[in-house]
Formats: structure tokens, C-alpha cells, sequence
């Protein structure tokens, strides 16, 4: 049986995969599950929130 992940966990395996290891972006709105995905994954990432 294949394993259901969110889109937001697909997306961060495709940039791990691709070796991405800093991400960039504006906290909070449509971006929200991405970094409840970044803030569930076990590896230590870095984030740089963008100032507004």
C-alpha cells in the first residue's frame, strides 16, 4: 500500500532530493502547512523569513 503524504511533505522530499537545504519565504497565509511540514520533519533545516 503506497503512503499518503501532503502535498507540503512532497514538495520538501523534492527539495531534499534535489539537495535545496535553505528555503526562503513569508511565514503565515497560504504558506503555513509548508512550515508545519518544515517545523515536523526531524532534520534541523534553516529558514530565512523574508522582513517585511
Amino acid at each position: 500500500m503506497v503512503q499518503k503524504i501532503s502535498g507540503s511533505d512532497a514538495v520538501l522530499k523534492v527539495l531534499e532530493d534535489w539537495g535545496i537545504k535553505h528555503l526562503y519565504g513569508l511565514p503565515g497565509g497560504s504558506f503555513d502547512s509548508s512550515m508545519n511540514a518544515i517545523h515536523n520533519q526531524k532534520k534541523q533545516n534553516q529558514i530565512y523569513p523574508s522582513s517585511s
